[in-house]
């Protein structure tokens, strides 16, 4: 009987000892340094006038500050053309958009413009065309 209540004493304990090693506890999710907080972009305020005989886009900032660090591309179906543009734009001041200077990446020009896209450093706009403009 001795023997029996050792045997079960030893068995109690390596069962108590397999269980009681390292408890794996998930890890706290990684600190994020305070400039990688991805925040949606403002949109901005604006007027869109499309001058279709020239192929001209001229978008107005109506904001009450100027836009920097301006970034424009015009869309057709699924391809995109960078366009030239002025890096600020004043409140009150116009974004004089000429189709005919957007190019792809590979160089092609756009035939028709159906979305056009600005990028500031305060926000953006995106806008759609219809019907779409063409290019002259």
């Amino acid at each position: 009987m001795a023997l029996g209540g050792a045997a079960l004493a030893i068995a109690v304990f390596c069962a108590w000892w397999l269980h009681a090693g390292p408890i794996a506890l998930p890890l706290p999710p990684p600190l994020l340094e305070k400039n990688t907080v991805a925040t949606p972009p403002r949109r901005l305020m604006y007027r869109l006038n499309t001058i279709w005989e020239s192929g001209v886009i001229d978008i107005v900032n109506q904001d009450r500050f100027t836009w920097t660090d301006v970034h424009v591309e015009v869309g057709e179906g699924y391809e995109s053309f960078q366009c030239p543009a002025l890096p600020t734009i004043g409140s009150g001041h116009t974004l004089i958009v000429q189709s005919r200077l957007c190019r792809s990446s590979d160089g092609h020009v756009p035939m028709h413009v159906c979305v056009v896209r600005v990028a500031a450093k305060e926000g953006g706009i995106t806008s759609g065309l219809e019907p779409c403009a063409p290019v002259q």
